[in-house]
This record gives C-alpha cells, sequence and structure tokens, in this order.
C-alpha cells in the first residue's frame, strides 16, 4: 500500500522526549514548537518533491519519452505545498497507472453502440474500429511513458499523505526513531505506507541510498517498481531481474495450484485453474472447466482418469495445461515474498531491517524485535535472544510513555482493567489523570479531505504505532506455536500477551489489534477476555465504518468457545453460549436454536 517516513533535527525531538511519561498540558511551548517543526517538515518534503521531478524528467529524457503533461502540474502543485490541488492531479494518474479501478470508456459503451451505425453509413467505413486503433496506440505510447515515472509521483503522494495527516511531532518521533536505529548502508524493507513512504521522506537521500537503502517488501511484484529499483540502486546492490521476477511468478502459480488441489489454500488466497478441454473429433466444440476451492476435489478424479469424457461425443479428452489465475493480497504478497528473498540471499554482505506489512513466512525464523521495527538476521534463530526480548520491553517502555503513560500497562495489569481504561480514555474522553500525550489521542483534521466511506478521523499515529506493537507480539506468538520447549513456550506466550495488550492500549480503533489480540486470547482459551477485547472495539469510532465486521469478531470468539464446551461434552455451558449467540446474530437464530435442541439431545 502506502507508506511515509522521515529522520529530521533533533530540537523538537527534546521536545518530545521531554514530555516522556508526563502529560503534553504545555499549550505555549508545545504549539511553537510544532508550529517549527511543521515548517521544517513542509521544506524537506518540498526539496523531496523537487529530487523526485528532476529525477523523473531525467529518466524520461534518457527513454526519450513524454509523459502525460498532468504528471509535472502535479509535481510542481506539490513543490508549491498546495495538497488539494496535488490530490486533485494524482487522482486521474492513479487510474491511468492500472494499479487501482480503470476508467470508464471514453463516451460510454452505449454511445458508440448507437452511434457506429450512423456514422459507418455516412462515410461507409469501420470508423470505429479505425478510431480504437488510433486511440489504443495513443493509450500505449501514454502508458509506456507515465510507467517510467509512476513510482516517483506514487512516492511524492505516499509522503505528502503523512505530512498531511499525520501530527509533526509524532511523525518526527517515528521517522527518528526508525532512521536513527539503521546502521549506514543497510538495506531496509518498509511495509506499511508510513514504514515506507515517511521513511523516504526521512532520509538524506533516497536515491543516493544515503544513509540506507529503502525498499518496499509490496511492490515487488510490480514489474514498473522493479525496474524503477535498477535504475535507483542496480550498481550498487542486487536487484532482482525480470527472469527473477518470471520465475518468482512461475514457483508461485506452481505452489498455489498444488495448494488448491490438496485443499490446503492459505487464507485470504484465491487461485482458479482454467482447463481448456478439446476433443480430436472436429465436430466437438470445445469445453472450458474452471477449478476453484468448490470443486478442486474433481479436478483429483479427473486426474486419476486421465482425462474428461466429452460431452458430445463421450471419447476421453486428456488433460490440457491449466491456465492458473490467482487474485487476493495473499498471492501477492507471496510473489512478493519470493521476491524479497532472493535480495535477501543475493546481497549477503548486507545488513537487512524490516517493517512489517503482512507477515511473510521465510522471514519469521529470521526476525528479532529492534525498537519499533525488526532486524533480520542472516542465518535462521532457534530462539529469540534474550536480550533482545529485554531491550524490546524496555524500548516499547519508552513509546508507551510517549504516547499513552508508561504506567498503563504493566505485567500484572488484567485484559479487564485494560479494557476500563480504554473505554474511560479513549470511548468518553474523560482525560483526568492521563499520563500521556493528549496529543496522541487527537486525530489531526485532513486537509485533503476524507474518504468517502470513512465516519471517523483516521488516527494515523494510533493506528500505526498499535500495529507495530502488534506485529512484535504476532513474531512471540509465533516463536510459542512452534516450538517444542514448555518453558520457552511459556516464555513467549508471556511476552506475547504483555505486546498484545500494549498494541490494544495503543489502538483500540485499529481492528487488525483488536482481531489479532483476539485470535491470541481465542487460542489461549481465554474466551471472556477475548470477548472483552471484542465488545471494547466495538464501542470504538472505528467499528463504525466496519460494523458487520467487529460484530463478527464478537460472534468468532462465541462460535469457538461453543466448540470449546462441546468438544469437552459440557454441553449445559455450550447451550448458554449458543443462546448468547442467539441475541447477537439474529439473521442466524435458526441455525443457533437447531444446535441448541441438538446439544439438549446428546445431554
Amino acid at each position: 500500500m502506502h507508506s511515509a517516513t522521515r529522520p529530521l533535527v533533533c530540537a523538537l525531538i527534546i521536545v518530545g522526549f521531554a514530555s516522556f511519561g508526563q502529560p503534553a498540558d504545555k499549550p505555549a511551548a508545545v504549539k511553537k514548537s510544532t508550529a517549527e517543526l511543521e515548517a521544517k517538515l513542509m521544506a524537506q518534503f518540498k526539496a523531496f518533491a523537487i529530487r523526485k521531478r528532476d529525477y523523473a524528467k531525467k529518466v524520461a529524457a534518457e527513454k526519450k519519452v513524454k509523459p502525460p503533461e498532468l504528471v509535472w502540474k502535479f509535481f510542481d502543485s506539490a513543490i508549491a505545498g498546495d495538497f488539494v490541488e496535488t490530490q486533485k492531479q494524482y487522482r486521474p494518474l492513479a487510474l491511468m497507472s492500472g494499479q487501482y479501478d480503470a476508467p470508464p470508456p471514453l463516451l460510454g459503451e452505449a454511445f458508440w453502440a448507437k452511434a457506429r451505425p450512423r456514422i459507418e453509413k455516412l462515410f461507409e467505413v469501420d470508423l470505429l474500429a479505425r478510431w480504437r486503433e488510433s486511440i489504443a496506440r495513443r493509450q500505449q505510447l501514454n502508458k509506456e511513458a507515465f510507467n517510467v515515472v509512476w513510482v516517483l509521483v506514487n512516492e511524492v503522494q505516499g509522503a505528502m499523505e503523512a505530512l498531511d495527516r499525520w501530527h509533526a511531532d509524532y511523525l518526527q518521533i517515528y521517522t527518528e526513531n526508525i532512521v536513527q536505529s539503521i546502521p549506514r548502508n543497510a538495506i531496509y524493507f518498509g511495509g506499511t505506507d508510513p514504514g515506507r513512504y515517511a521513511i523516504t521522506l526521512g532520509s538524506k537521500s533516497h536515491e543516493k541510498a544515503d544513509p540506507f537503502f529503502t525498499i518496499t517488501q509490496n511492490a515487488l511484484a510490480d514489474g514498473r517498481y522493479l525496474q524503477y529499483l535498477r535504475r535507483l540502486y542496480g550498481k550498487r546492490i542486487y536487484i532482482p531481474s525480470d527472469e527473477d521476477n518470471q520465475r518468482a511468478f512461475s514457483d508461485y502459480y506452481s505452489e498455489a495450484k498444488k495448494r488448491l488441489i490438496n485443499g490446503a489454500l492459505q487464507p485470504g488466497e484465491d487461485v482458479q485453474l482454467t482447463l481448456n478441454f478439446q476433443c480430436t473429433n472436429a465436430v466437438c466444440p470445445p469445453f472450458p472447466m474452471v477449478v476453484d476451492k468448490f470443486n478442486a476435489y474433481t479436478f483429483k478424479q479427473i486426474e486419476q482418469k486421465r482425462g474428461l469424457p466429452c460431452p458430445r461425443c463421450k471419447m476421453l479428452v486428456p488433460i490440457p495445461e491449466p491456465q492458473v489465475q490467482v487474485q487476493g493480497t495473499a498471492a501477492v504478497m507471496a510473489i512478493n515474498a519470493n521476491l524479497a528473498k532472493t535480495i535477501f540471499e543475493k546481497n549477503p554482505d548486507y545488513e537487512f531491517y524490516l517493517e512489517e506489512s503482512f507477515p511473510l513466512q521465510w522471514m519469521m525464523s529470521h526476525m528479532v524485535p529492534h525498537g519499533l521495527i525488526f532486524k533480520l538476521e542472516r542465518k535462521p534463530l532457534k530462539e529469540l535472544p534474550p536480550d533482545h526480548i529485554a531491550k524490546s520491553r524496555k524500548d516499547w517502555q519508552k513509546y508507551m510513555a510517549l504516547c499513552v503513560g508508561d504506567a498503563v500497562v504493566k505485567p500484572e495489569t488484567t485484559v479487564d482493567e485494560l479494557c476500563k481504561w480504554i473505554e474511560k480514555v479513549y470511548i468518553k474522553n474523560e482525560r483526568v489523570g492521563f499520563n500521556g500525550n493528549r496529543l496522541f489521542l487527537e486525530a489531526k483534521k485532513e486537509k485533503m479531505g476524507p474518504y468517502s466511506y470513512r465516519k471517523g478521523p483516521p488516527f494515523y499515529e494510533q493506528k500505526t504505532f498499535s500495529k507495530m506493537r502488534r506485529d512484535q507480539a504476532g513474531l512471540f506468538a509465533w516463536r510459542e506455536s512452534t516450538t517444542q520447549d514448555a518453558k520457552l513456550k511459556k516464555k513467549y506466550a508471556k511476552e506475547a500477551n504483555l505486546a498484545f495488550r500494549q498494541a490494544f492500549v495503543l489502538g483500540p480503533i485499529n481492528p487488525e489489534v483488536a482481531y489479532k489480540f483476539t485470535n491470541f486470547l481465542v487460542e489461549a482459551k481465554r474466551f471472556d477476555e477475548a470477548k472483552m477485547v471484542a465488545r471494547t472495539f466495538l464501542k470504538t469510532v472505528a467499528a463504525q465504518d466496519m460494523a458487520e465486521q467487529a460484530k463478527w469478531m464478537l460472534i468468532y470468539v462465541f462460535r469457538n468457545e461453543e466448540q470449546h464446551w462441546v468438544s469437552r461434552k459440557e454441553y449445559d455451558k455450550a447451550i448458554n453460549v449458543a443462546l448468547e449467540l442467539v441475541k447477537i446474530d439474529k439473521e442466524n437464530k435458526d441455525q443457533h436454536m437447531k444446535r441448541i435442541e441438538y446439544y439438549r439431545k446428546l445431554k
């Protein structure tokens, strides 16, 4: 997706750390410092946009292409600091990129359906076909020219969004803490919007890899981005070639095909096989077959029979080479993971650091906490070093103090106490005795306009910091689930428990955090606590934007608890849980009642 980050001067960091663990109640000093910082950040952004524009002109001249004029208007508006105008110009460019929804056909198909016969009759020529060919040629040339500069446009847009939507104080803290933690000449993977764009903006020179190489693992499957990286860094570090890119796609398709046939697709993975059967009998028409997760078992039957009978002549038709189609985030990220691994393996002399977006499985055994982000150790680790775990705790006490206060989450703090504190501070806005920074609780008003699908403010600081702590909780939970050592299992579960609670306090409006924390508690059979977390999230403003998903989170807890009691043959408890489901999931009342009657019979 997107990202934004950057390192800045020390004056403001001093202000940020001066309020460490204390209420931010000194408006005069804070306002003055914030205004100064905003001016510095804006100057930094303008210099950044100029560098990206000049680089775009250089590449376009080298490739001898002429990008659409709107591209240069976009850069000019960004350099002028007119964010509203820049955003207006970005929207058609985003459509042009093909990365988002495609634009509608010119004048619409309905118009041409009516106009074509009259035009052709008048001129006695297939005008529409010629017109389409002409437009297609022009569009192809424009697309080729635009593709050269698209990544640069996207980077300026991402940096602008960070500057526009974050509090300057927290953007500074976030950026400097990441940038200063990474040694020079290292390779950094930035996955989220802040993790990519803010860090790109915060670097002294992204183009010169000063102080380090910044790459996003989320866009590696995009050939345009790989070409951009090869131009930018290809002479200094290994960047996947076109052959590497093709191999990554091919390897994934092969693996996805096997998972589909074996019924082992990963969550969020949408895979289809299209088989175009063609009978050898010339009079028989071809008959295609689509295989997806719902009918994958039939493909095995066809393989056993070594073909499929022709519907017309009943002759056995051999299995053609299937066309593999994949959709969804899971598929794209799997390809990205293959390419990221290539970069990691082909650059053995470089240190690697990671800001996680989606977990990439091959990375898990290499990851160790490193401040806000992770370091990727060269060799897989059998266990996390104890000093890394202790330092992670210490680091996050500092970030907790800078955001909500360092006394909110202690090792002994219960989930019930946390939920009550969240309801008081976040939901009821009762801030008496609050020991954090009130700025963290307040969303910055957006200047470029809100999204139509979002009811409340975005709360970028809360979502970003909570997600980063959740990512570390996820690493501890993964370690707990994969180790066979009982002592280590208990240790990792303890660390995951603390990290999840800190993440939830940092961002109770973050659905990713609420879901992952809930799931962690469910797997530990801590159903009452899971219900507390789900119900607390339901009360937040974020739940208004995703009411059905939020309700499903609570239903998920109840269904798992119900199955737990059934597996233990404690049917009275299962009935009580199902009765609660009847109240919160009225659309499926009949199904719940049928299960209740069944449990009563089992009793």
